[in-house]
Order: structure tokens, then sequence, then C-alpha cells
């Protein structure tokens, strides 16, 4: 019989296992990044140039039947929104039950990259953790690790990876186990988690020198200080706030209205979600995607209040609208994109040169309230803003976390 090792020991022996995790979960999101790439460019030829309306409403309508397709054939028709929640709740179930087949597996991955290859609105951060925690779940006994355990480095694995931030794995995991584990066995659990966000993070930057990581630039815009203009920025906190909240309460009663009404199933579902996606999208080409790339288009300025206030409301529209129709991804930068454009908004307003600020501000708040992540947002988001605005964030992560609901919104 097998002695009984001493906490130390144990964890002593999760580090060669988080390096091989930490290692594959890179390789896994440099992968699913370069399959989403090429299939944009595949579909998105001429993305941006203009006068391709009837392409790209095309696109969008042929993108939401192949999600549909996928939802029949490996989803088995889940009634859950495919977004972070889901991928989240997922990742905690795969801890304790049997690990998915590789069927299923290679059918999240494929609805993952059809979703966003498509122009959905919606971030990587859930197929990839959904990737991520599932292989490491089979990969388990091999590694000579519990499930939990996999599970967990293999998360803090693809958010360090995928945001450029190792940190990012360890808040998520602080915030996740505050009732599963004391903080004893949370600080000696942070060793290898650190670990694997930091391998997946080097090869994810070695294999992807190129990945969307760039830090904002906004001209004219000025430090916040502290003064009005800081009290200006909590201001639009509450505006983001309101807008992630919005969003929370929106995406589970939607996704269950859309499923009893629309007859057909999941390709009319998509169908009808990629008509609207398509439609929105010739309102304003910035609703397309994630919303990472077209924040900086927020901030380059030129926009009047009127258009950064529908901008805000239509992403949020149509991530609802997308994620009802069966798409799969996460919400965050669609999100931050709403927030701050309502933000960037209400700076206008009160004119308040500290745009930047204003825009950070919006980011996190939104986030904060709809993930209710609060230091795993902020820790998110530093790397994205200058010093400056960080004062400014931490305000916004106060407001969203006494503004967010402590509970997700039940599904109906």
């Amino acid at each position: 019989m097998e002695p009984t090792l001493k906490p130390e020991t144990q964890s002593l022996r999760l580090f060669p296992a988080a390096i091989a995790l930490g290692a594959g979960v890179g390789l896994i999101a440099a992968a699913f990044l370069w399959c989403v790439t090429e299939l944009k460019n595949l579909v998105w030829p001429h993305h941006g140039t203009g006068g391709h309306d009837g392409a790209i409403v095309l696109a969008c309508v042929a993108g939401g039947i192949l999600v549909g397709l996928i939802n029949v054939f490996a989803e088995r028709q889940r009634n859950e929104a495919h977004d972070l929640a889901e991928a989240f709740a997922d990742a905690q179930s795969v801890e304790v039950t049997s690990p998915p087949s590789f069927s299923v597996i290679s059918g999240r991955a494929g609805l993952g990259i059809a979703s966003l290859g498509f122009g959905g609105p919606l971030g990587p951060e859930a197929p990839l953790i959904a990737l991520s925690t599932q292989l490491a779940s089979r990969l388990a006994g091999v590694l000579r690790v519990t499930r939990e355990q996999a599970v967990k480095i293999s998360m803090a694995g693809a958010l360090g990876a995928l945001f450029v931030a190792p940190l990012a794995g360890v808040a998520v995991q602080t915030e996740s186990d505050s009732q599963s584990r004391t903080a004893v066995q949370r600080a000696r659990a942070m060793g290898p988690e650190i670990l694997a966000a930091v391998v997946a993070f080097i090869v994810f930057i070695k294999l992807l020198p190129d990945s969307d990581s760039h830090p904002f630039e906004a001209s004219g815009s000025i430090a916040p200080g502290i003064g009005i203009n800081l009290l200006w920025c909590a201001v639009a906190a509450v505006l983001a706030a309101g807008i992630g909240r919005l969003t929370d309460v929106l995406i589970p009663r939607v996704r269950a209205l859309a499923i009893a009404r629309i007859p057909g199933g999941p390709v009319a579902l998509g169908a009808v979600s990629g008509l609207l996606l398509g439609a929105s999208a010739l309102v304003s080409p910035l609703i397309l995607f994630s919303g990472h790339h077209e924040t900086q288009g927020l901030l380059d300025g030129g926009h009047a209040t009127s258009e950064l206030v529908g901008l805000s409301l239509l992403k949020v529209g149509v991530v609802v609208v997308v994620l009802a129709g069966g798409w799969f991804g996460g919400q965050i930068f669609p999100l931050a994109f709403a927030g701050a454009a309502i933000a960037l908004a209400f700076g206008q307003v009160v004119d308040s040169p500290a745009t930047m600020a204003l825009a950070a501000s919006g980011y996190v708040a939104a986030c904060v309230v709809n993930l209710r992540k609060p230091v795993l947002v902020l820790v998110i988001f530093m790397f994205l803003f200058p010093t400056s605005t960080w004062l400014a964030m931490a305000i916004a992560m106060a407001v969203g976390s006494m503004l967010m609901s402590k509970e997700p919104v039940a599904q109906h």
C-alpha cells in the first residue's frame, strides 16, 4: 500500500505535471487561435473595406447554420448558453465526473472555431477553457494527479496564455475556490498553477508571437488624477456595470425563449441569429468579432455620443442573440467593448479628457458585474491600459463588486 504523503510532498509532485499541462495548454491555445484566424481570413477577405453588404449577411447566416449543425451532431442540443459561465461550470463538473469523450471535445472545438471565425461577437476564452480542462481531465491518470488538480492547473494555464497574464490563472482559482479549498491549500496550489500559466504563456507566445495583446493607446488622453475626472470614471463605472448586469439577465432568458419559440431546432436558431448578426454588422462593422481590436477604434475618436451609446447597446444585444442561437464563446471582451463605449459616451457628456481611464473603468465594471470575478477581471485588463488608469480601474472593480449579483441568473 502506497504511504500517505505529506501535503508538501504532494505539492512537489504536481510541478512536473504543471509543466506538461502548461505546455499542452499553450499548444492548444495557439492551435485554436490559429484555426480561428485562418477561418476569419477565409470568410472575411474584404472585412473593413466596405461595399460588401450582401457578403457580410451571407457569411453570418452561413456561420449560424454551421453552428446549428454542430450543435445537432456534437452538442446534443444542450439548452444552456454556450458562454463563459457554462465553461466554468463544465470545468467544475469534470473535476468529479467521468471525462468527456474525444468526440465531445472535438465538437466543442469545432463549435468554438466556427462561432469565432464567422464573426461571432464573442471571445475565445470559453472554448479554450473547455478544451483545456476537458483534455486535462483525460490525462490526469497518465500524469498521476487527480482530475481536480489537472483541471485547476490547466485552467490557470489557459487564462495565463490567452490573456498574456500568468497571474490571471491564479486569480480565477483564488476566487473560484473560496468554498472548496482552505487558504493554506490554495497557497500550496499556487506554485503549480503559476508554473503552468507561465509555461503556457511562453509556449503560446513562441508559437504565436503576433498574438493580440498590445496595450491600447489614445492621443490627447490625460491621467485622471485625484479630482473630478476620477469621479467621472466612477460614475462611468456605474453605467458600465448596468450594461454588464443587463447582459447577465438577458442571456439565459433569451436563450430559453429562443429554444421555446423558434421552430426548427438548433439549425433554425443558428440561421436566425446569424441573420440578425449580419443585419447588425451592416449598421456598424464594429459589432463583429470580440471587440478587442474594435476598442482601439473607439479610442481613436470620431464617434458621436449617440453613436457610442448605440454601439454599446447593439453589442450587448448581438451578444445575447448569438448566444441564444447556440454560438460558443466568452463574453469578456464583448462586454468590455460595450462598457468602454458607454463610458466614453458619458465622458463626452461631461467633457472629460481622461479618455483612457474612462474606457478602462468601463472595461472593468461591465465584466466584473457579469463574471462575478473582480480580481480576475482587474488582472486581465491591467496589462492593456497604462498605469495612470489603474486607480480608476480599482475603483471600477469596487463599483462592480458592489453592484454585481452574488449568484448567476437562473436558466428559465
